[in-house]
């Protein structure tokens, strides 16, 4: 579903300016789509398949390679 950036913020548990930059650089990838209401801007996933990214992405992240030398 669509969240404004505000409602993004208190999801990630971050800073409104630090959100807004993270959604900006999305939308320049594509990850994500979004829609201007007045001064509200809404956004959205552009494409079900970046869940897929971010699903491994966490995985990878939660469960670190031990690189041994």
């Amino acid at each position: 579903r669509e969240l404004c950036v505000c409602d993004c913020a208190q999801v990630l548990g971050a800073k409104l300016p630090a959100t807004s930059q993270h959604l900006r650089e999305l939308r320049r990838i594509g990850a994500i789509a979004f829609r201007t209401e007045g001064k509200m801007a809404y956004y959205r996933l552009a494409d079900r398949r970046w869940l897929a990214v971010a699903e491994a992405v966490q995985k990878i992240v939660s469960n670190p390679l031990t690189v041994r030398v």
